[in-house]
């Protein structure tokens, strides 16, 4: 599909029914802009910071990936976006943010109007689907990366949390910057769309993988799970989807 240029996307967000109408002008565009988003600053926060030399600023972003990346973006009512420069901030709440190339300023998106978006790492190769699933405080779900589709699938919710500059006071520990850490939390979606949480373990996962025991004992026996390297518990969730066929 050629890809839509930014300015139509603007168009197509400003539309209360999100169905494509006619462009909004002067004042009523603005004014639909400013309810969709503004400027973006992915490691804004309410910290209020006296003036001390020694602090160093941040480290990290709030986002899941620190650079832009193009994205296809899917919207509940199928209409697609394609290679739109996005990132995914993931501290405190979900936004998905999209730059506008013509100025190099970006504006926040109401996730509650998409459905699936797919950001391709043009680093590592790697695209990364996220779909809504019903983890977290949102009501309505979050969105997860889907590592693993099959008969069971295996999702990673991510989020980052703000570690505050410690360097004040005999006790500090004399870490000079605020840093975003992120967390992974692994879930297995079964075959009548349960959602469970995976201790990070190979019992968990043969716990929750409990078809064919001994074939996939045999597997997890033989290969070593990291759950820091996420593609050795995908090829151990593929291979279980494998023997169900």
């Amino acid at each position: 599909m050629k890809t839509l240029t930014f300015i139509s996307l603007i168009f197509f967000m400003a539309s209360t029914s999100l169905v494509a109408q006619k462009p909004l002008e002067g004042v009523d565009a603005q004014s639909n802009m400013n309810a969709i988003g503004g400027s973006y600053n992915p490691t804004s926060n309410n910290t209020v910071r006296v003036f001390d030399g020694r602090y160093k600023g941040f480290k990290g972003t709030a986002c899941f990936f620190d650079q832009w990346y193009p994205a296809d973006i899917v919207f509940q009512n199928g209409i697609k976006y394609e290679k739109i420069m996005t990132k995914l901030d993931i501290y405190k709440q979900q936004e998905i943010v999209i730059i506008r190339k013509e100025k190099g300023d970006s504006i926040t998106l109401k996730d509650e109007a998409i459905k699936i978006f797919v950001i391709d790492n043009t680093e590592t190769g790697r695209k990364h689907t996220f779909k809504r699933f019903q983890v977290g405080e949102n009501r309505l779900g979050d969105f997860c990366d889907v590592l693993c589709e099959g008969k069971y699938a295996l999702i990673a919710h991510r989020n980052k949390t703000l570690i505050p500059a410690d360097f004040k006071g005999g006790y500090s520990t004399e870490r000079f910057y605020d840093e975003f850490i992120l967390t992974v939390e692994f879930y297995i979606v079964t075959p009548d769309n349960q959602i469970i949480k995976l201790k990070k373990s190979k019992k968990a996962l043969s716990k929750i993988l409990n078809q064919n025991e001994k074939e996939f004992a045999d597997f997890l026996d033989k290969n070593d799970i990291d759950f820091k390297k996420e593609e050795t518990l995908i090829g151990a969730v593929a291979f279980y989807n494998g023997l169900l066929k």
